[in-house]
């Protein structure tokens, strides 16, 4: 555990036994804090099992908090992947926001020094990160809402994938398809190709497409990807869609 003690209102989270205190306090927050707590879940466990490879991904959490697993949090997440913009996650669980303002305004680990895209923002979150995003001159900063929806957990359970029609075949996607469902892809950005590839091998079985029966290896129709969340954070509901 580094940081805090020269004044910056982070600090940053090494050892595996203190992210964890993180995300139990964080849990405590579901489901508004599901997107953070997926992405931190998620990477610690690639970090355990050896999978991180090009991917950095650094947390953190504010410096006066210790490791409570209870009480006021605030979470940053930054993951780094070469040729991509940082992607940089934030939350915290107290509803005046004012330890998230003292930590997008002081802390020395958000890199406002170069281009980002802030991921995943919960509407409690949203007007401090644009407040100082404009205050340091960014009148359109990259911020992506959590506009994801959530099922009740008894209706995910009971989700199941059927066939998709004449003409058409359901097939688990592989890394060698991220070039076709990054081509279609709104938000695709240098470097998401590559992100994409990484996702879908990291999480094999998770990622699908609909194909045509006379191109069952090339295109797909309509893609979906996924990670693995961790089960404890879908509390009442649903995985993340």
């Amino acid at each position: 555990m580094t940081g805090g003690d020269d004044g910056d209102p982070l600090r940053k989270l090494e050892q595996s036994g203190h992210v964890e205190c993180l995300l139990e306090a964080l849990g405590k927050d579901l489901p508004d804090s599901v997107h953070v707590f997926n992405r931190i879940s998620t990477h610690l466990r690639w970090r355990r099992q050896g999978l991180g490879g090009d991917v950095q991904v650094d947390f953190y959490r504010g410096a006066d908090e210790g490791d409570a697993t209870s009480g006021p949090t605030t979470a940053v997440s930054i993951m780094r992947v070469e040729g991509m913009a940082p992607r940089v996650a934030v939350h915290t669980t107290d509803p005046s926001c004012d330890a998230l303002h003292r930590v997008l305004a002081a802390s020395k680990h958000i890199p406002w020094s170069e281009p980002f895209l802030f991921e995943s923002v919960h509407e409690r979150c949203t007007p401090a990160v644009l407040a100082e995003a404009r205050a340091r001159g960014q009148v359109a900063p990259l911020v992506c809402p959590t506009d994801k929806m959530l099922l009740p957990k008894d209706e995910g359970l009971r989700l199941q994938v059927g066939d998709p029609g004449p003409g058409l075949r359901l097939r688990a996607l592989e890394p060698h398809h991220a070039k076709a469902v990054n081509d279609k892809w709104s938000y695709a950005n240098p470097g998401s190709e590559r992100m994409l590839a990484k996702t879908i091998e990291r999480n094999s079985g998770l990622s699908w497409g609909v194909f045509t029966e006379d191109d069952p290896e090339g295109n797909s129709v309509v893609c979906c990807t996924k990670v693995i969340p961790s089960p404890s954070s879908w509390g009442e509901r649903g995985p993340a869609g």
